[in-house]
């Protein structure tokens, strides 16, 4: 059997809450233009410093790690294989097999962290590169983007859905 772990499980919340966490504080600083925390927000951290684009990655990795920790849960698998009578070949039941999925759990997480660090940078720079200015860049976010893939996907799984539906009604007036 396969245990079924995703590899980006948390989708795009880690890029969301990055990027929230990173703009509110130049939201509250934004009520006082002239203040000298807007100067130094928007100079340092401000959208399109080379800090504000590390502090992300970061981010969004942190939050990946600990939406995947809120998500998955290995103690619970680990009881529920072994109540089934199941095993991992090579892993003894128990703590070792918790162990084992918190580690693959772990490795799988940093891998879907570092593509959505990727997708939700490398966009900006490279409209920055085709534009020449950052205007172009903020119309196509790394998180608009894997929405529509999303939505394109769930789409497709529904047509699938109901064209399976379909055939299984054909079926179902033959029988009788």
């Amino acid at each position: 059997q396969i245990i079924p772990i995703k590899v980006n499980s948390s989708g795009v919340l880690p890029i969301i809450f990055a990027f929230s966490l990173l703009a509110f504080p130049q939201l509250i600083a934004s009520f006082w233009p002239n203040g000298k925390f807007y100067a130094f927000w928007a100079q340092w951290f401000g959208t399109g410093t080379v800090i504000y684009y590390i502090v992300s990655v970061v981010l969004i990795i942190l939050f990946a790690f600990f939406y995947a920790s809120i998500q998955f849960k290995p103690d619970e698998i680990s009881k529920s294989i072994q109540s089934q009578g199941g095993s991992i070949p090579g892993i003894r039941q128990g703590k070792p097999t918790t162990d084992y999925l918190s580690r693959i759990n772990n490795r799988l997480t940093l891998f879907g962290a570092i593509f959505l660090a990727f997708v939700a940078t490398v966009p900006t720079f490279l409209f920055i590169l085709i534009a020449g200015s950052s205007g172009l860049s903020n119309a196509f976010t790394a998180t608009g983007l894997l929405i529509v893939v999303s939505v394109a996907m769930e789409i497709n799984t529904a047509l699938e859905t109901q064209l399976t539906m379909r055939n299984y009604k054909g079926f179902l007036k033959n029988m009788k």
